[in-house]
C-alpha cells in the first residue's frame, strides 16, 4: 500500500516529511528560545478569550480568560463569564482579600493550637500546675472560632 502510494504521488509525500521535520525543528528552536529569553520578572499575567491565544494562557504564570469556552476554561486559571474588563481587576482584588483572610486565619489558629490544645492536654500540670477544667476547654473550643467569623464577615 505504502508503494502505491509512493509510486502515485511523490512530491506530496516528499513536502509532508520535509514539513514534519521542519515543524520539529521549529517547536525544538521556539521552545529552546523561550526558555532563555524569559525575562526575570515577578510574573506573567495574560488576558485574552482563550480561543486563538490558549498557548499564551497556559503559558503565562497567571493567566485570565473573558468568555467560557471549553478551551478558555482548560487553558486559563481564571475563567471569568462576563467580557468586561473591569472584572479582571475585581478577580484580582478578590485573590488578594483571599489571601490575606487565609493568613491571618492561619495565624489565629497557630495561636490557637499552641497555647491551648497542651493546656487542655494537661502539659503545663507538670511543671505550672496549670489544668483547664472540661467546662473551660469547652468554652475555649468554642471561642476559637470568635476571630474566624471576625475575619470573614467583617
Amino acid at each position: 500500500m505504502e508503494n502505491a502510494s509512493i509510486a502515485m504521488s511523490p512530491k506530496p509525500l516528499i513536502s509532508n516529511n520535509l514539513a514534519k521535520k521542519t515543524n520539529k525543528k521549529y517547536d525544538l528552536m521556539m521552545s529552546e528560545e523561550q526558555t532563555e529569553s524569559k525575562p526575570t520578572t515577578n510574573g506573567v499575567l495574560f488576558i485574552g478569550d482563550g480561543i486563538n491565544d490558549s498557548p499564551s494562557l497556559v503559558q503565562a504564570d497567571i493567566g485570565i480568560a473573558i468568555g467560557g469556552t471549553d478551551i478558555a476554561m482548560e487553558a486559563a486559571n481564571i475563567v471569568l463569564m462576563k467580557p468586561d474588563l473591569k472584572d479582571v481587576i475585581v478577580a484580582l482584588d478578590l485573590a488578594k482579600t483571599a489571601l490575606r483572610r487565609i493568613k491571618i486565619n492561619f495565624f489565629w489558629a497557630f495561636i490557637y493550637n499552641v497555647t491551648l490544645i497542651p493546656l487542655a492536654a494537661g502539659v503545663f500540670y507538670i511543671w505550672l500546675g496549670w489544668r483547664l477544667a472540661p467546662i473551660f476547654a469547652g468554652t475555649a473550643m468554642a471561642l476559637h472560632l470568635l476571630p474566624w467569623f471576625l475575619v470573614v464577615f467583617v
